[in-house]
C-alpha cells in the first residue's frame, strides 16, 4: 500500500496532478454546480490507470483537494455516484467566503482553536509514529496513540 507521499511521486500520481491542474475551471465549475470535483478527471484517469487499488483513488482525492484549497475552495460534503468509470464518491466543495485567518492572528473562534490544537496534536503524533504517515497502520497507530490505546 502507498502512502501518499510515494503515491504522488508515481507515474499516476504525477498524471493525476497534471490533470487536476489542467481542468481546474472544470472542477471549479462542478463545484458551483454542487457536485464532486473528482468528476472532472475520473474518465481520464480510468483511461490510463483503470486498476487503481481503493487506497490510491483516495490518494486521487486528496490531489484534488490540495489543488483546489491552494486556490480558495474548502470541503463541504462527500457525495456518492453512480455511472462514473472510476470513482464511487468524491468530495464537493465550495468557494471559501473569506480567506482563512493566519495563525495567530487573533481572529481565529473558539471552534478554530480547538481545530488548531488537534492539528498540532495529530502532527506530533506523526512525528513521533514508526509508521508512515497516510496509511491505515499509521491512522490506528496515531489513533492508539492519541488516545491512549493499547
Amino acid at each position: 500500500m502507498l502512502s501518499y507521499e510515494d503515491f504522488a511521486q508515481s507515474a499516476a500520481g504525477r498524471f493525476v496532478q497534471q490533470q487536476a491542474l489542467a481542468q481546474l475551471p472544470a472542477m471549479e465549475q462542478l463545484g458551483r454546480q454542487g457536485k464532486p470535483a473528482i468528476a472532472a478527471l475520473d474518465a481520464a484517469v480510468a483511461a490510463a490507470f483503470p486498476d487503481l487499488q481503493d487506497t490510491e483513488r483516495q490518494h486521487c482525492g486528496r490531489i484534488v483537494r490540495d489543488v483546489l484549497v491552494a486556490r480558495g475552495w474548502r470541503t463541504d460534503r462527500q457525495k456518492r455516484v453512480s455511472g462514473w468509470k472510476l470513482f464511487r464518491s468524491g468530495t464537493v466543495y465550495v468557494r471559501q467566503e473569506t480567506p482563512p485567518a493566519a495563525p495567530g492572528a487573533g481572529s481565529n473562534t473558539a471552534g478554530e482553536d480547538a481545530i488548531d490544537a488537534a492539528r498540532r496534536l495529530l502532527a506530533a503524533a506523526r512525528r513521533n509514529s514508526d509508521q508512515p504517515v497516510g496509511t491505515v497502520d499509521g491512522f490506528l497507530a496515531e489513533r492508539r496513540q492519541l488516545w491512549g490505546e493499547a
